[in-house]
């Protein structure tokens, strides 16, 4: 099995909704987003899968993200823009733009530093 691995980053800030007894204060992050793909084979470049691919998904994703307060984007007005639900929203947003590639996708990891990340990954 081939494991790949992908990191892209973009500035982006934040508020949890529901933090304790209030709303947390909106505050800035240098996201991370490292996307995990699997794949039993290689093609005969002997990739598992297109670099290039992968980054104009990723490209077509963040966009929307790169800059903005988080809370303000329509799928956070209601949802808490913490990190497990960021990495939630871009698996599936990438699952759907990777599907049909030998590699899958298996987890998406969002970064707020080096030191403080969430993953998701799909039950299986």
């Amino acid at each position: 099995m081939f494991e790949v691995t992908v990191k892209k980053m973009f500035f982006a800030s934040h508020g949890l909704k529901n933090y304790g007894t209030s709303e947390e204060p909106v505050h800035d992050h240098q996201w991370t987003i490292e996307a995990r793909f699997a794949s039993p084979s290689v093609d005969k470049a002997g990739c598992a899968i297109d670099f290039r691919d992968i980054d104009r998904a990723f490209q077509e994703i963040l966009t929307p993200y790169q800059g903005k307060v988080l809370n303000e984007l329509g799928q956070f007005k209601t949802l808490s823009p913490s990190a497990e639900n960021i990495a939630r929203l871009i698996f599936e947003q990438l699952n759907g733009l990777t599907k049909g590639d030998p590699a899958r996708l298996v987890s998406i990891t969002a970064w707020e530093d080096e030191s403080h990340g969430a993953t998701y990954s799909p039950p299986l």
